[in-house]
């Protein structure tokens, strides 16, 4: 048997406005309205409820406290409950009937059809979100090393990931997880990076010098500049429109994690981005085994990386401990403390220290007991801030 959906809503009136005054005025109220209920067979309704085309509608009028704003107590309970496409087409339309009756405050309660198009969309989420992780890991470790996640992320990334270490507890000890801890948009955004060029700079001056000034050359020099890598991420991610399908279902993901309201259309259009997605990242599997990185073309990338980065300078253990010294001495004389974020941040980013090799440092010498992490709370709110301090001895 076809499993039943519901949809509640709490319709209210604060002005005096609307001329529903009973559960029945209600009710046949939304039975004329064709648009909703097509054509009425005999006795579909009674003075709280109609069935039509297999909806059922019950209304139910409640008590409200007298000081709760609403005008002769006028507050309904709408329940519509039916099979999914005939609830799912008509939830707007019934939403927008209550309010060419004059309901100023319509809220919705229940909605079942949402939840039901998030449990279809949630295991596209799963399966998208660790195929694009699963991949990059494999290509940036076996292409560039170890030491990927420091030559791609960026320090908001990384400091994402230094935040939401404890975040896992069970294989964080065992795994590097950093890519598990960082957001859905931001995964995304490692694979948009490596559209750019890494030709190294004396390369294409030469290039540019030696080309002929005509259209046709102009183009072809592009052609060359683009190396095997560059070539490989925009044939097999950039050309296929890869950010846009990405962005689109980060929306998704979005409705997704904070339960919002859900149509068919999101349903459609979410099935259909993933099923590309996951076919674009098949391919891509597939073309980056065979992808091959000329020693100057790898070293290039790493000199893009390093420019990405600034040119940052990585900080000793010694000079750590120093800077955040000075830093708490200053503090103690105002009674205060040193958070982890603005120390790294705003005091060792100001001397050109870069944040990811800053944050780490920070987690490797908790880890040596040279320094203490602890939660200092914020002032007329909820929340903890993260402060750092050396430990004594």
């Amino acid at each position: 048997m076809p499993e039943s959906n519901r949809f509640r809503i709490l319709a209210g009136d604060t002005k005096g406005q609307t001329k529903i005054q009973s559960e029945m005025q209600l009710i046949y109220s939304i039975a004329s309205n064709a648009e909703i209920t097509g054509t009425l067979p005999p006795n579909a309704t009674t003075t709280t409820s109609l069935k039509c085309e297999n909806l059922h509608v019950q209304v139910t009028r409640i008590e409200a406290d007298k000081d709760s704003g609403l005008a002769n107590n006028q507050a309904f309970l709408v329940d519509v409950q039916g099979l999914f496409d005939n609830v799912e087409s008509r939830r707007k339309l019934i939403l927008e009937h209550l309010k060419t009756q004059k309901f100023d405050v319509v809220y919705i309660l229940l909605d079942e059809i949402s939840q039901q198009i998030a449990c279809q969309l949630y295991p596209l989420l799963y399966r998208i979100e660790n195929a694009l992780r699963g991949y990059l890991i494999q290509f940036m470790a076996t292409r560039l090393g170890p030491s990927w996640w420091d030559a791609t992320a960026t320090s908001e990334q990384s400091n994402k990931a230094f935040q939401r270490r404890n975040n896992e507890n069970v294989f964080g000890d065992i795994i590097d997880n950093k890519s598990y801890l960082i957001d859905f948009g931001d995964l995304g955004r490692m694979i948009y990076a490596q559209s750019s060029g890494f030709n190294t700079k004396d390369e294409i001056l030469r290039r540019i010098f030696e080309v002929e000034e005509t259209p046709e050359a102009i183009r072809r020099l592009k052609e060359q500049l683009q190396t095997n890598y560059q070539k490989y991420f925009k044939e097999n991610f950039k050309d296929k429109n890869f950010q846009e399908l990405w962005e689109s279902f980060e929306k998704l993901r979005n409705k997704i994690a904070h339960t919002r309201l859900f149509t068919q259309q999101d349903l459609n259009e979410g099935k259909q981005a993933a099923e590309e997605l996951l076919s674009i990242l098949e391919f891509a599997n597939v073309a980056g085994k065979t992808v091959e990185l000329e020693n100057s073309e790898k070293q290039a990338l790493r000199e893009t990386f390093f420019a990405n980065n600034l040119g940052w300078k990585v900080i000793s253990e010694d000079e750590f401990i120093v800077e955040l010294q000075n830093q708490i001495d200053y503090f103690n004389q105002r009674n205060g403390f040193v958070g982890l974020s603005h120390f790294v941040k705003t005091h060792l980013g100001a001397k050109g220290y870069d944040y990811s090799a800053s944050y780490s440092l920070a987690d490797k010498l908790q880890t040596l007991g040279r320094i203490e992490l602890y939660q200092v709370p914020q002032p007329d709110s909820d929340r903890m801030v993260t402060a750092i301090r050396v430990k004594p001895g």
